[in-house]
């Protein structure tokens, strides 16, 4: 056995030797970043190492062999244990009757502490999603659930929801036991992982659900400290990779006479069609991009991220969350920059940033300054090491062609849901834009690089985190259960894995629209 010291936690963990960093992390429930899964392949999971002579060395968690005792520096979201917040399990005391709801993404997530007898929301606490360590995507996370064992992802998603509900209860400062009922909402894959269910239906055509209905469990069965008595009740899938958090989304958006697109985009992208009181649903893997991973200085939209990115002069300004210096690029900076880059026509419509002496124009001559290679590869500088005050942020080529298949599925996706009831953009009178993402994107932008059709501008409208809050409703009125279960019954569920429309639409929408510059 070997000992880990992690700082800034100054906690120490006993782990097997043999095992690498990340894999001894993992089970000590350290969340750790790991988009590809583990495969060395993103550099996400570094981490610093002390020496015997005193000096710091950093290593990927993924790719260093504990071999002995090791002093680790993780950074500060990284240092705190999933489950550890709280020790001791408070006494029930009677009283009231509260309600929890929780939306699962893949990314993120967010646990709401309601009172049903007033309406009123007590606490919201949120957290990455601590699978994180087992990859970005879902399909990342099943692949190891399949090939590995569900039973860490289950438990840290198990964990991870009965720490944030601990939270949530000291922030409104009542006891756990006084929480009756847990309502979940999450893609199908957090759905089944959380349950227990298996992943084998969803891993191969036709790619169905192992339950499509409503699901109640005893809260002791997940773990959960609320009432001994307390129920977790789990909102129904629609489809393979259309999931709950779509059919408690649904409850939130008011019936319209005219033609809607509500679009939840993440890593997977839901996307509903609401015309003449009729549903249809698909979803397409729009992949992490969105979301910040797989992009070279990519981050969560956290403090530092380049939020915004617009022309201004001579010059690019930037926008950053909490105004900080510069950290990295978060999904809506991303589709700033690219707006931004393809107006200057330092973007081509093909995707490939130019060459310093491909073009003329004044303010393409002004940016090229920008242009440079890393690593062997094209790439622009958003912001330089003496503007970060640290290191460089910059896109590459790569983060490019990222953005491209993100945008293709999410826009070929919605093209397909069109076709299918027979209907046009032209036809799509609002776009309801979900979820974190969803909020912060500007829909300028969104219709520039060609997520969102140019038609479409005007017509964009956010409405914040619709499947947490759909759960939420679900929470505080029970009876609405029932009612997102008629959604995923009656919802039309089109399924775009291996269809040809699909795949010609995807290829047809790689290429951004088409600048004025030569």
């Amino acid at each position: 056995m070997a000992v880990l010291n992690l700082l800034p936690a100054n906690l120490s963990i006993s782990v097997q030797e043999g095992k690498t960093l990340l894999e001894s992390l993992r089970q000590a429930k350290i969340p750790m970043d790991a988009p590809c899964g583990g495969r060395g392949k993103c550099g996400k999971c570094r981490v610093c190492l002390l020496q015997e002579d005193g000096s710091w060395i950093s290593v990927s968690a993924c790719q260093h062999t504990v071999t002995g005792d090791l002093t680790v520096l993780l950074s500060g979201e990284q240092s705190e244990p999933a489950g550890i917040s709280y020790s001791e399990k408070p006494p029930y005391i009677g009283g009231r009757k509260l309600a929890a709801a929780a939306d699962l993404g893949t990314t993120t997530i967010a646990v709401y502490l309601s009172d049903p007898a007033d309406g009123r929301t007590l606490a919201v606490r949120s957290s990455k999603n601590p699978q994180i360590s087992y990859g970005a995507d879902v399909v990342s996370r099943m692949d190891y659930a399949l090939h590995h064992d569900p039973a860490p992802l289950r438990d840290a998603l198990r964990s991870e929801l009965d720490r944030l509900l601990g939270l949530c209860a000291g922030d409104a400062g009542v006891s756990l036991s006084e929480i009756r009922t847990v309502t979940l909402a999450g893609n199908t894959c957090m759905h089944h992982l959380i349950a227990g269910l298996s992943l084998e239906s969803l891993s191969r055509p036709p790619f169905t659900p192992a339950v499509q209905g409503l699901i109640r469990m005893p809260a002791r069965e997940f773990g959960l400290n609320i009432h001994p008595e307390g129920i977790v009740t789990l909102l129904p899938c629609i489809g393979g990779f259309v999931g709950a958090d779509t059919s408690a989304l649904l409850l939130t958006c008011t019936p319209a006479a005219n033609t809607t697109i509500v679009l939840d985009i993440g890593t997977n992208a839901e996307i509903a069609l609401i015309d003449s009181g009729h549903i249809s649903v698909c979803s397409a893997a729009a992949g992490p991009a969105l979301e910040g991973a797989r992009i070279r200085c990519g981050m969560r939209a956290e403090p530092g991220a380049i939020a915004g990115v617009r022309l201004s002069g001579s010059d690019l300004t930037l926008r950053t969350v909490e105004g900080l210096p510069p950290a990295g690029i978060c999904g809506s900076g991303l589709l700033d920059a690219a707006a931004a880059l393809l107006d200057a026509g330092i973007l081509a419509s093909d995707g490939r940033l130019r060459d310093a002496d491909e073009c003329d124009a004044p303010l393409f001559r002004r940016l090229a300054r920008r242009l440079c290679e890393i690593d062997g590869e094209r790439a622009f500088v958003l912001a330089s090491e003496l503007e970060t005050g640290g290191n460089a942020v910059f896109l590459t080529q790569t983060d490019i062609r990222e953005l491209q298949l993100a945008k293709a599925a999410v826009s070929a996706a919605a093209d397909c849901l069109l076709s299918s009831a027979g209907l046009s953009r032209e036809d799509v009178s609002k776009v309801l834009l979900a979820g974190a993402f969803g909020s912060l994107l500007n829909p300028d932008s969104a219709c520039r690089i060609g997520l969102l059709p140019k038609d479409w501008r005007g017509r964009v409208q956010s409405i914040g985190n619709a499947a947490g809050e759909g759960a939420v409703l679900v929470s505080l009125d029970p009876s609405l259960a029932e009612k997102s279960a008629q959604f995923a019954r009656d919802s039309a569920y089109l399924e775009l894995s291996g269809d040809p429309l699909f795949e010609a639409q995807f290829l047809a929408e790689l290429d951004f629209p088409a600048n004025d510059l030569p």
